[in-house]
């Protein structure tokens, strides 16, 4: 099987302090994880932009391309 082959998932958890977002592969393995602060003060885009910004970065970081 080819890593081309393989099927991803992303996962977010988003709490009152933290989000989270995981890349795991059709195994249940997890590939990367990124995190930062919530920033609940922030304006509910402002949170969707950094909630975007997590699983761009745990996409980089296992190395899956978007498409």
């Amino acid at each position: 099987m080819t890593r081309s082959s393989i099927k991803y998932l992303v996962g977010v958890d988003m709490g009152g302090t933290k989000i989270l977002a995981s890349v795991i592969d059709d195994q249940g393995q997890i590939l990367s994880r990124s995190k930062t602060a919530t920033k609940t003060h922030q304006k509910p885009e402002h949170i969707i932009d950094r909630i975007a910004d997590r699983v761009q970065s745990a996409m980089r970081k296992a190395k899956v391309e978007k498409d």
